[in-house]
């Protein structure tokens, strides 16, 4: 009988839940005392390739005359190549614990990104205490290496949190099932209970790129090619490590730009970019919804809702200091316009880099006038005066008065914006 028929096999153990194609045709040829063939090995690496599909069809038909119907998990989905998203034939990984436990080989181990065992908090093991890299084409049996050495006895090093984490939320949303062991005791985020495998993939990616832009935007290196531990620690206890994260990279981003309260972020950058244009490297349905969404409310919080070139962000500490009734006193000091303000009549985005630097000063020094308390004293009543003409307002909250004040500014020249900086600066304090 043939070695590649299951009927050529006199002993024929049923494939366990979970467990991977690659691990069932070595347990299933190591029960009846032969090694894998060649040619089971040749499909294999067929089937995991970017191969034409009839090709890779013909390898799945012959892998199924020995393993049984192969299901949709068993065609390796992650072919792309696009950096970290692959998977592959050539080399092996695996908990040694679960292996102990169970001699099975798991499916979710293939899967991209899954460095550590979400059980048992585990680095997955990649090469033998002998310093050889494991392969399945030279692994004895038994689970041994070639050196003798059993699997389920090489040590294997407590893993990052945050790569805990990823392998947890894989796990969670692959098809592999885990008879209940996931996902109420590793207390993963609900958000992302529902999400299919490839939706969880672009929101890894959105904030890796996320990561990387804002990191690389303050002169920083050291971030990762691929997601790592870092993006793990950003989905753990979400969103409250993404908002501290997010939070930080602000109070550095203010205190490089010399202690303001005030930043004005152009269009093309990551905080504001990555909220509507985002590469997925799966598909135009793989969307980071939950990531973005998130982003785009934490930028609403501390976003001046004022139209034109730029988005302008406040420290939210000075938003919380910011005086209601000194914003009312400086608007009652200025002139009224007797038409309703247009906020799309100011200069197209980036029509005069100067302008908006100038325009950006007047606003941080007119918000630090605002924290403070200043008194209105001979010099902030003429730069009221002389602010441009506001229309009538009945906002409530503090971001609306403050939007409704210094929105007119866009439809100021160049010339104006400078004699107002000037008149703030010559304010006695």
């Amino acid at each position: 009988m043939s070695l590649l028929e299951r009927n050529g096999l006199p002993v024929r153990p049923s494939r366990e839940l979970g467990e991977s194609l690659p691990g069932y045709l070595y347990r299933l040829y190591n029960a009846n005392g032969h090694p894998v063939p060649t040619e089971i090995h040749a499909s294999l690496s067929l089937l995991y390739s970017n191969a034409a599909l009839d090709q890779r069809e013909a390898a799945a038909a012959q892998l199924s005359a020995v393993a049984g119907e192969l299901s949709d998990a068993d065609w390796p989905r992650w072919r792309t190549w696009h950096g970290w998203l692959k998977q592959s034939y050539a080399w092996l990984r695996f908990c040694p614990l679960c292996l102990r436990e169970n001699q099975l080989h798991q499916s979710i181990w293939e899967l991209p990104l899954v460095t550590a065992c979400p059980i048992h908090q585990t680095q997955l093991v990649e090469e033998c205490e002998c310093g050889r890299k494991l392969g399945w084409r030279w692994s004895s049996a038994d689970w041994n290496c070639r050196c003798g050495k059993a699997f389920c006895e090489i040590d294997a090093p407590d893993a990052a949190q945050g790569t805990v984490v990823l392998a947890r939320l894989i796990s969670a949303c692959s098809s592999v099932e885990r008879g209940g062991r996931w996902p109420y005791a590793w207390r993963l985020p609900k958000e992302f209970h529902d999400l299919s495998l490839e939706a969880l993939y672009a929101e890894i990616e959105f904030l890796h790129q996320l990561e990387c832009k804002l990191h690389r935007h303050l002169g920083g290196i050291g971030v990762t090619k691929f997601p790592s531990a870092s993006v793990g620690m950003l989905l753990a206890r979400w969103p409250r490590n993404l908002d501290a994260y997010l939070q930080g990279w602000l109070e550095r981003y203010f205190a490089k730009d010399h202690g303001s309260g005030i930043v004005r972020l152009g269009r093309n950058m990551p905080l504001i970019k990555l909220q509507t244009s985002f590469s997925s490297p799966l598909s135009a349905k793989a969307e980071p919804n939950i990531s973005r969404q998130y982003l785009a409310r934490f930028v609403d919080r501390i976003r001046l809702p004022v139209h034109g070139p730029g988005v302008y962000l406040i420290d939210s500490a000075l938003l919380k200091q910011l005086d209601a009734a000194w914003l009312h006193e400086f608007y009652a000091l200025t002139e009224r316009s007797s038409h309703l303000h247009s906020p799309q009549a100011g200069k197209p985005s980036g029509a005069d880099s100067r302008q908006a630097t100038v325009m950006r000063q007047v606003i941080a020094r007119f918000v630090a006038y605002a924290v403070t308390k200043q008194s209105f004293n001979t010099g902030l009543r003429r730069t009221a005066r002389i602010w441009p003409a506001l229309p009538e307002h009945s906002g409530t909250s503090l971001l609306e008065w403050l939007a409704h004040l210094i929105g007119p500014l866009h439809e100021a020249s160049h010339t104006h914006l400078c004699y107002l900086r000037e008149m703030l600066d010559s304010v006695q304090h």
